[in-house]
């Protein structure tokens, strides 16, 4: 399955084994099925749909890749540790790249959707 795939790119095995994946996958898993779930009781909508040109995985994957990139202390360390994701995980994921996400966002901004 595609969730499967995405976080078992090598780009993210070393983040791995530090910050676990079951959750992010459970929740690519659901989100590819029925939209983001959203919990806050005075929302009027239970989901959101997604665009097709951010899909599920891509906006988990990349929550992941930012926990990845956030730096922590390790137990008995005395630096703290962080990883940089490898240039290109995005088109190996088929995600748009951060390049294209930010363009993306102008143009939405520019026409007021």
């Amino acid at each position: 399955e595609e969730c499967n795939r995405v976080f078992s790119l090598s780009t993210f095995d070393d983040c791995g084994s530090y910050h676990g994946r079951d959750n992010f996958i459970t929740a690519c898993i659901f989100d590819e099925c029925k939209g983001i779930n959203i919990l806050n009781p005075l929302s009027p909508i239970d989901t959101l749909e997604f665009d097709d040109k951010y899909p599920p995985k891509c906006v988990i994957l990349e929550a992941y890749a930012m926990r990845c990139e956030s730096p922590f202390w390790d137990q008995g360390k005395d630096e703290k540790i962080s990883f940089k994701m490898a240039a290109g995980w995005e088109k190996e994921a088929g995600c748009p790249s951060a390049e294209e996400r930010k363009e993306d966002i102008q143009n939405r901004m520019f026409l007021g959707l």
